[in-house]
């Protein structure tokens, strides 16, 4: 009996909209038969589901093969020194994975297009199975063109392809988007009002400073700066932790041997110093990744000021300035008895480069009025008017309620919703960055 397995690709194009070819058409049918063929976890029967077609992954891919053919060159690193992620993050795209395959066939005369797309996937199939089988990834975006490619002064018939990927654009990306940026208010809370953060985690003073002298000395004794988020750390993190959701292991070196410094590097970070924290965390509400943030965080305290580690742990790093976060659920294979994991990975680093002086904080409303900020309690859209020696701000926080504010040493009065009678206050920039969390009562915001 012969068994024929289809993977239907629909596109809708309104008028003026994105078309893709034949031939990229071509390649994410192989694609998704491929995945069709590949079960979800080792030895199960649920396979890959297909590819979602995605507009701006296509114009991404299609511009990048245009690029390729005619500067001569076959990377995945533009001439601008771009890799997918930053010719993304341009464009405005976000998701939590990202990635690339490319793939070239030279040709003397004429070659049939069909007998092209399967040298092309051949092709990624040799050097990158493991991201077109990734289950992580659900969205896709093909651009093939035919044309003269010269390379090192000889120039041939080509055709060149490039494939770019993500998980999901919107939705469950979004929600450890706000649950990572949460992650990151709440450890610079932890570094401005430790004693504070830690007694309302049910964490012994007297106890600890007993346990761990070395990290009470950092939590203490110094003033630590605040982590600045930086987008090659989150980068850094983040497919840390995806590479270790999908392919089920818990380890700080990657599937391909890469250390933290060495992925750290590979994201485009100079680091002048590193940490790494990598936690697993067993969560019975795995509904929905923002309700467990608070508990998340939690137990990652806990076990930074409890473990037997000699280490600093990554979010106690003196010598860190900024810091990316990755978060993700990790679900065992059908069949085990291990529970779901959310996974996180932590990355603190100071660059080489002198970096400028930031301002950051987190307007929330205190509903459990512990006077700290939790998980779930940030209140996005508020105006805040800045004032500066020489020079005034005006800013929104964003969706987690946070601000990050350049500025340099000196009195700064920050103004929290004017319409609020004397809702203002005054922080002093010393020379390093620093972390404010204001509580603010909503309702009496008149123009909610």
């Amino acid at each position: 009996m012969l068994l024929l397995s289809l993977s239907l690709v629909f596109f809708v194009c309104p008028a003026g909209a994105f078309e893709s070819t034949g031939m990229e058409i071509m390649l994410m049918d192989a694609i998704n038969a491929g995945r069709s063929l590949e079960p979800v976890t080792s030895g199960g029967a649920e396979r890959l589901d297909p590819l979602i077609v995605n507009e701006r992954l296509c114009r991404s891919a299609r511009e990048h093969t245009v690029n390729m053919l005619a500067g001569g060159y076959v990377s995945k690193i533009d001439l601008q020194g771009k890799k997918v992620q930053a010719r993304l993050d341009a464009d405005g795209y976000s998701a939590l994975l990202i990635e690339e395959t490319i793939g070239v066939v030279v040709f003397r005369n004429f070659m049939e297009p069909g007998r092209a797309v399967d040298i092309l996937y051949n092709n990624m199939l040799e050097t990158d199975a493991q991201i077109l089988f990734n289950p992580a990834l659900t969205h896709v975006g093909v651009g093939i063109q035919a044309g003269l490619l010269t390379l090192d002064g000889t120039t041939y018939n080509a055709y060149l392809a490039t494939c770019d990927f993500s998980s999901p654009p919107s939705g469950v990306a979004d929600a450890y988007e706000l649950a990572e940026a949460t992650l990151v208010h709440l450890v610079n809370q932890l570094r401005s009002q430790p004693a504070a953060v830690m007694s309302d985690a049910g964490i012994e003073i007297k106890s600890f400073l007993k346990k761990r002298p070395d990290i009470a000395e950092i939590m203490i004794r110094l003033d630590l700066d605040a982590l600045v988020p930086n987008v090659r750390l989150f980068n850094a993190a983040r497919r840390h932790t995806e590479e270790m959701a999908v392919f089920q292991y818990i380890d700080q070196y990657s599937n391909n041997g890469l250390s933290a410094g060495e992925r750290i590097a590979e994201a485009g970070y100079q680091a002048l110093a590193y940490s790494e924290s990598i936690e697993m965390i067993a969560i019975s509400d795995e509904n929905s990744v923002e309700a467990v943030t608070r508990q998340i965080f939690r137990q990652i305290l806990i076990r930074a000021v409890e473990s037997d580690s000699i280490s600093i742990p990554a979010i106690l790093d003196p010598t860190a300035t900024e810091i990316g976060i990755g978060l993700r659920l990790m679900r065992p294979g059908s069949g085990t008895a291990v529970k779901p994991l959310y996974i996180v990975t932590i990355d603190a680093a100071a660059p080489t480069t002198l970096q400028d002086i930031h301002l950051l904080g987190v307007v929330y409303e205190d509903q459990n009025n512990n006077d700290l900020f939790d998980a779930g309690e940030q209140v996005p859209g508020v105006p805040l008017f800045v004032d500066y020696p020489h020079r005034q701000l005006s800013r929104t926080t964003d969706f987690s309620g946070g601000v990050d504010l350049i500025l340099g040493p000196g009195d700064t009065r920050i103004v929290v919703w004017p319409q609020v009678v004397d809702d203002e206050f005054w922080r002093i920039i010393e020379g390093g960055n620093s972390w404010f969390g204001k509580n603010i009562d909503t309702n009496l915001a008149s123009w909610q």
